[in-house]
């Protein structure tokens, strides 16, 4: 019995953690250029250049993802402040 529970235990965590794993590879790799124009998506996500934006848009399932601004997100913009 216990060695049952110690594999369903293992089993869990493999299984969370793996789902880790894919949740925080959200951005697609697309063959984009590497030129910097940021914008401000609806996500709160910073994208590098449209293109990039572009990819993500075609594999989101969410209606309502859009460009917010051209430019950084705020959030973004606070993270760089040095508070030395």
């Amino acid at each position: 019995m216990k060695l049952l529970f110690s594999f369903i235990a293992v089993l869990v965590v493999a299984t969370s953690v793996y789902g880790q794993v894919e949740e925080e590879d959200v951005r697609p790799k697309c063959p984009c250029p590497r030129i910097y124009q940021p914008l401000c998506a609806s996500d709160g996500l910073t994208y590098p250049n449209p293109c990039e934006f572009e990819c993500v848009l075609k594999r989101t399932r969410d209606p309502n993802f859009r460009i917010i601004k051209y430019g950084r997100c705020e959030e973004d913009l606070d993270s760089d402040i040095c508070t030395d």
